[in-house]
Protein backbone atom coordinates (compact mmCIF):
# COMPACT_ATOMS: atom_id res chain seq x y z
CA UNK A 1 0.00 0.00 0.00
CA UNK A 2 2.73 2.14 1.02
CA UNK A 3 4.76 1.75 -2.25
CA UNK A 4 1.16 2.47 -4.41
CA UNK A 5 0.97 5.58 -2.26
CA UNK A 6 4.88 6.55 -2.96
CA UNK A 7 4.33 5.60 -6.90
CA UNK A 8 1.30 7.52 -6.99
CA UNK A 9 2.98 10.83 -5.43
CA UNK A 10 6.05 10.66 -7.62
CA UNK A 11 3.90 10.38 -10.53
CA UNK A 12 2.02 13.53 -9.82
CA UNK A 13 5.69 15.34 -8.60
CA UNK A 14 6.58 13.91 -12.44
CA UNK A 15 3.42 15.57 -14.36
CA UNK A 16 3.64 18.51 -12.47
CA UNK A 17 7.26 18.85 -13.51
CA UNK A 18 6.86 18.31 -16.91
CA UNK A 19 3.78 20.40 -17.38
CA UNK A 20 5.73 23.29 -15.70
CA UNK A 21 8.13 22.67 -18.00
CA UNK A 22 5.43 22.84 -21.17
CA UNK A 23 4.20 26.11 -19.98
CA UNK A 24 7.58 27.95 -19.92
CA UNK A 25 8.38 26.95 -23.28
CA UNK A 26 4.83 28.02 -24.00
CA UNK A 27 5.29 31.31 -22.95
CA UNK A 28 8.54 31.74 -23.48
CA UNK A 29 7.27 31.11 -27.42
CA UNK A 30 4.72 33.61 -27.47
CA UNK A 31 7.14 35.96 -25.84
CA UNK A 32 8.87 35.60 -28.56
CA UNK A 33 6.86 36.32 -31.38
CA UNK A 34 4.85 39.22 -29.19
CA UNK A 35 8.36 40.87 -28.97
CA UNK A 36 9.46 40.39 -32.75
CA UNK A 37 5.89 41.91 -33.30
CA UNK A 38 6.87 44.97 -31.02
CA UNK A 39 9.92 45.48 -32.82
CA UNK A 40 8.21 45.25 -36.16
CA UNK A 41 5.82 47.97 -34.91
CA UNK A 42 9.13 50.14 -33.51
CA UNK A 43 10.46 50.24 -36.34
CA UNK A 44 7.34 51.29 -38.50
CA UNK A 45 7.31 54.37 -36.23
CA UNK A 46 10.80 54.51 -37.11
CA UNK A 47 11.76 54.34 -33.75
CA UNK A 48 13.93 51.69 -34.86
CA UNK A 49 15.77 50.29 -37.83
CA UNK A 50 14.68 47.05 -39.89
CA UNK A 51 17.95 45.36 -38.75
CA UNK A 52 16.54 45.33 -34.63
CA UNK A 53 14.03 42.35 -35.62
CA UNK A 54 16.64 39.90 -36.67
CA UNK A 55 17.30 38.84 -33.26
CA UNK A 56 14.20 37.35 -33.21
CA UNK A 57 14.74 34.70 -35.77
CA UNK A 58 17.33 31.80 -35.81
CA UNK A 59 20.33 31.34 -38.25
CA UNK A 60 20.37 28.71 -40.61
CA UNK A 61 24.12 27.53 -38.56
CA UNK A 62 21.03 27.36 -35.61
CA UNK A 63 18.98 25.22 -38.01
CA UNK A 64 16.53 27.83 -39.29
CA UNK A 65 14.91 26.86 -42.85
CA UNK A 66 16.04 29.02 -46.17
CA UNK A 67 12.66 28.98 -47.67
CA UNK A 68 11.27 29.50 -44.14
CA UNK A 69 13.70 32.33 -43.45
CA UNK A 70 12.47 33.84 -47.00
CA UNK A 71 8.77 33.68 -46.30
CA UNK A 72 9.34 35.05 -43.04
CA UNK A 73 12.27 37.25 -42.72
CA UNK A 74 12.81 38.31 -46.47
CA UNK A 75 9.00 39.16 -46.96
CA UNK A 76 9.39 41.33 -43.28
CA UNK A 77 12.75 42.78 -44.89
CA UNK A 78 11.04 43.73 -47.63
CA UNK A 79 7.84 45.32 -46.24
CA UNK A 80 9.98 46.97 -43.69
CA UNK A 81 12.07 48.50 -46.78
CA UNK A 82 9.60 49.42 -48.13
CA UNK A 83 7.96 51.53 -45.75
CA UNK A 84 11.39 52.91 -44.39
CA UNK A 85 12.21 54.22 -48.05
CA UNK A 86 9.04 56.13 -48.14
CA UNK A 87 6.88 53.68 -50.67
CA UNK A 88 4.83 53.29 -48.37
CA UNK A 89 2.94 53.60 -45.75
CA UNK A 90 2.09 50.70 -43.28
CA UNK A 91 0.37 50.08 -40.38
CA UNK A 92 -0.44 46.78 -38.47
CA UNK A 93 -2.96 46.40 -35.70
CA UNK A 94 -5.06 43.63 -33.44
CA UNK A 95 -1.73 41.68 -33.54
CA UNK A 96 -3.00 38.74 -31.38
CA UNK A 97 -1.41 34.76 -31.33
CA UNK A 98 -3.80 32.52 -31.83
CA UNK A 99 -2.68 29.21 -31.37
CA UNK A 100 0.69 27.62 -29.89
CA UNK A 101 1.91 24.20 -30.12
CA UNK A 102 5.16 23.59 -28.35
CA UNK A 103 7.39 20.32 -28.91
CA UNK A 104 10.02 21.07 -25.75
CA UNK A 105 11.24 17.34 -26.47
CA UNK A 106 12.52 18.29 -29.63
CA UNK A 107 13.10 21.91 -29.19
CA UNK A 108 10.10 22.70 -31.95
CA UNK A 109 7.09 25.22 -31.75
CA UNK A 110 4.61 26.35 -34.17
CA UNK A 111 2.75 29.33 -33.60
CA UNK A 112 -0.38 31.05 -35.72
CA UNK A 113 -0.74 34.81 -35.04
CA UNK A 114 -2.97 37.50 -36.96
CA UNK A 115 -2.87 40.68 -37.61
CA UNK A 116 -4.35 43.25 -39.63
CA UNK A 117 -2.43 45.11 -41.86
CA UNK A 118 -3.48 48.54 -43.73
CA UNK A 119 -1.14 49.96 -46.92
CA UNK A 120 -1.07 53.25 -48.08
CA UNK A 121 1.35 52.98 -51.77
CA UNK A 122 1.07 56.21 -53.18
CA UNK A 123 -2.60 56.29 -54.94
CA UNK A 124 -3.56 52.92 -53.98
CA UNK A 125 -4.68 51.66 -50.24
CA UNK A 126 -5.87 48.76 -49.30
CA UNK A 127 -6.00 46.21 -45.65
CA UNK A 128 -6.05 42.86 -44.99
CA UNK A 129 -6.08 40.41 -42.28
CA UNK A 130 -2.47 38.40 -42.48
CA UNK A 131 -2.20 34.73 -40.66
CA UNK A 132 0.77 33.27 -40.88
CA UNK A 133 2.16 29.98 -38.91
CA UNK A 134 5.87 30.63 -37.82
CA UNK A 135 8.01 27.51 -37.07
CA UNK A 136 10.27 28.36 -33.64
CA UNK A 137 12.94 26.58 -32.68
CA UNK A 138 15.13 26.31 -29.25
CA UNK A 139 19.20 27.41 -29.87
CA UNK A 140 21.41 26.08 -27.33
CA UNK A 141 22.52 30.01 -27.12
CA UNK A 142 19.81 32.30 -27.28
CA UNK A 143 16.80 30.75 -26.68
CA UNK A 144 13.57 29.94 -28.77
CA UNK A 145 14.08 32.02 -32.03
CA UNK A 146 11.68 32.26 -35.59
CA UNK A 147 13.28 29.44 -37.93
CA UNK A 148 10.95 29.90 -40.43
CA UNK A 149 6.92 30.04 -40.96
CA UNK A 150 4.19 29.44 -44.07
CA UNK A 151 4.06 32.09 -46.72
CA UNK A 152 1.39 34.55 -45.47
CA UNK A 153 -2.28 34.37 -46.06
CA UNK A 154 -4.71 36.97 -46.46
CA UNK A 155 -8.19 37.55 -45.58
CA UNK A 156 -10.89 40.67 -45.42
CA UNK A 157 -9.23 42.18 -48.22
CA UNK A 158 -10.33 45.95 -48.93
CA UNK A 159 -8.81 47.85 -51.70
CA UNK A 160 -5.80 47.20 -53.43
CA UNK A 161 -2.74 45.76 -51.55
CA UNK A 162 0.71 46.94 -53.61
Amino acid sequence: MKRLLVLSIALVLLTLALSACASADDGAVRQVVTDEDRAVESTLDAQSTAASIDSYFATPAEGANDTGLGNTLGALRALLNDHVSGASRVELTNFRITQVEVHSEANLARVQYQVDLTIVHGDQNGSATVTQDLALLKTRTRGWRISGGDAPQLSNVVGQLP
